[in-house]
């Protein structure tokens, strides 16, 4: 009897100090989730969606799903494709802008892509009468999770819910060598371009889409990568 208090008590302590952890991580994390509003032009026809997103850096880099901003359009694009044949047009990237969490946008460009980890990277616009540090600062890059580790994914809902910013708990269910390190989420990430984080707040990198498997590209491989756009 003694042993089993002792562990329900132990059990009970951690499970605490996991809601604890994810809680303050919300808080500290939550203004780097940001939405982007993208709109594709397709023979002629303008289409827009929104897309989950990551700031990086105060200075206005953002990371996203590549496929997110190539799939805007995708119902247009199928239903074409099947009228007239031949393959897909995917059109052409007309406006991307970052929705803040008041609602109001701030106009960006692509400014690198990597197709294998489908990532894209957006410079937004910063207005020079607005403090850059207004967007979020960059977040703590985390070191490699172990096995069933716990992380808190963080995104933004819609207009309709007022851009409010969404928790999920998520395990880490596998890290990967493929050559390059990738982490497989169980729980729920739900979308791509979602940031995850871990209990002290350390980004351990976004969703994204790689061989039709929603998995976690590392935040050191993301900074990396952005490290080589221009300023």
């Amino acid at each position: 009897m003694m042993l089993s208090l002792s562990i329900g008590i132990s059990s009970s302590a951690a499970e605490d100090a996991v809601q604890t952890g994810a809680a303050k991580t919300f808080a500290d994390r939550k203004e780097n989730a940001v939405r982007l509003t993208v709109t594709r032009k397709i023979r002629d026809r303008d289409r827009t969606s929104e897309v989950q997103a990551l700031v990086i850096d105060e200075q206005g880099i953002i990371v996203t799903s590549l496929d997110g901003i190539e799939s805007v359009g995708s119902g247009l694009q199928e239903m074409l494709q099947r009228r007239g044949g031949g393959n897909a047009d995917k059109g052409e990237l007309t406006r991307v802008a970052m929705i803040r969490s008041d609602g109001s946008e701030t106009e960006g460009e692509v400014v690198l892509t990597d197709p294998d980890l489908d990532l894209a990277f957006i410079k937004v616009t910063l207005p020079e009468d607005e403090d850059a540090a207004k967007l979020a600062s960059a977040p703590a890059v985390a070191a490699r999770p172990l096995l069933l580790d716990e992380a808190v994914a963080i995104s933004r809902m819609d207009a309709g819910f007022q851009y409010e910013a969404t928790a999920a708990m998520v395990q880490i269910a596998a890290v990967l060598e493929i050559p390059r390190v990738l982490y497989v989420p169980a729980g729920g990430t739900g979308d791509k371009g979602v940031g995850v984080f871990n209990l002290k707040g350390e980004c351990l990198g976004i969703t994204a889409q790689i061989h039709n498997k929603l998995l976690i590209v590392p935040m050191e491989t993301i900074l990396k990568l952005a490290g080589t756009i221009s300023q």
